[in-house]
């Protein structure tokens, strides 16, 4: 579909959507619900003891993306003419679940260095810059990624070597990390504001009521 195809049904659908809803006039005051807690994964620790008898490396570690969360805007409730958000709502995460195989250290005292391989970081998004340990398998990556349900699609891959205790580096594996954003048509211009909704299904209303009335006086008598 052309650009400009794209932003005449990006916009019909506002208009549609805008003539199907309440006609409400909300207030803009939006609540917190909660204080956001962000945990930073845990810095891997060298052994002494381990790095004086072990040379070994580990396995290719094993890398899945399990989830990928972004930023989004606050909640509507057209019934109670209210909106809801909690200060998590800008933040974007995304979770690595890895394990890998030493011949020494146990797999959850293994550490795993992470680096971009290729591709381009969301903005605000930094990697450890050392290695870190997984929590229950599991590493957290988080960024601000904006309170808005209108957003960029990312695409990177990432480079992830395990580690053991005495420091050996094992071999790099690679995991690709995508998300399409807001997706569809997101080339038109950005969702309307609840002012903007409210005054189009007005127009639309009233627009809608005219044309009744002079269809009304052009009417046949007696028909």
């Amino acid at each position: 579909m052309s650009k400009a195809g794209c932003l005449a049904n990006a916009w019909l659908r506002r208009l549609a959507f805008a003539a199907s809803v309440p006609v409400l006039v909300c207030g803009s005051n939006v609540p917190l619900a909660h204080a956001c807690k962000q945990v930073a994964p845990t810095p891997h620790t060298l052994d002494p003891a381990a790095q004086a008898t072990d040379s070994t490396a580990p396995g290719i570690p094993t890398v899945t993306v399990t989830f990928v969360r972004r930023g989004k805007g606050p909640e509507t409730n057209y019934s109670s003419c209210s909106q809801s958000a909690s200060s998590c709502d800008d933040l974007g995460s995304i979770a690595l679940q890895l394990s890998a195989q030493d011949d020494q250290t146990p797999t959850d005292k293994l550490g795993y260095q992470i680096e971009l391989a290729a591709g381009q970081l969301p903005s605000g998004m930094t990697l450890p810059p050392t290695p870190v340990r997984t929590m229950g398998g599991t590493i957290p990556l988080s960024w601000n990624d904006g309170a808005s349900d209108d957003q960029e699609s990312i695409s990177f891959s990432l480079e992830v070597r395990a580690v053991d205790l005495a420091g050996n580096f094992g071999p790099a594996t690679t995991v690709e990390v995508h998300d399409g954003g807001s997706g569809g048509c997101s080339v038109g211009p950005r969702p309307l504001s609840a002012w903007s909704t409210t005054t189009l299904a007005i127009w639309l209303f009233a627009r809608l009521l005219r044309g009744r009335r002079r269809a009304g006086r052009k009417a046949p008598e007696g028909a």
